[in-house]
């Protein structure tokens, strides 16, 4: 996934267990927009709209508080939808384990993102992120050399 990329796909993810709550508890979407100026931070439709449907690019602090609260959960079983009951994301068919993309490049199972998001995180946990990182590096490293290669076969060819 593209660094650009990255930050949508949180929102689109975030707006998804929106749509998903909020259909489940049966609210339109106005209705959870009366439910966040009830807390006093008012949402126009548009918002929750846009979220909804992955066209918004950004969810702020401020959006994301409210409409947990509007949805009656924390702001975090937003970030990682499922993660205390099976995260919901993507599944790694060798574990089945949900596994996100925390970081730029870096993807891990859903319940070591949601223990590193509330501090929980093991010294094993922050060191398979570092590899993960060396890893996508190196990957890249050898992409760019591949094509090198291929390239200078093409032009001696």
């Amino acid at each position: 996934m593209q660094q650009s990329e990255w930050p949508r796909s949180w929102t689109r993810r975030i707006g998804a267990e929106i749509a998903r709550l909020r259909k489940e508890e049966g609210l339109s979407q106005t209705d959870l927009c009366e439910r966040c100026a009830g807390f006093g931070f008012p949402i126009v439709r548009n918002t929750v709209v846009g979220l909804e449907t992955g066209r918004r690019e950004g969810i702020t602090v401020h959006e994301l508080v409210v409409i947990a609260r509007a949805l009656s959960v924390s702001p975090a079983e937003l970030l990682f939808p499922g993660a205390k009951d099976g995260p919901q994301d993507r599944t790694d068919p060798e574990d089945g384990e949900a596994q996100i993309e925390y970081m730029p490049g870096v993807t891990m199972p859903a319940s070591a993102a949601w223990k590193n998001f509330h501090g929980r995180s093991s010294p094993a946990s922050v060191r398979l992120v570092q590899a993960n990182i060396q890893v996508r590096r190196a990957a890249e490293l050898l992409d760019g050399l591949v094509q090198e290669q291929r390239e200078s076969d093409k032009a001696s060819g």
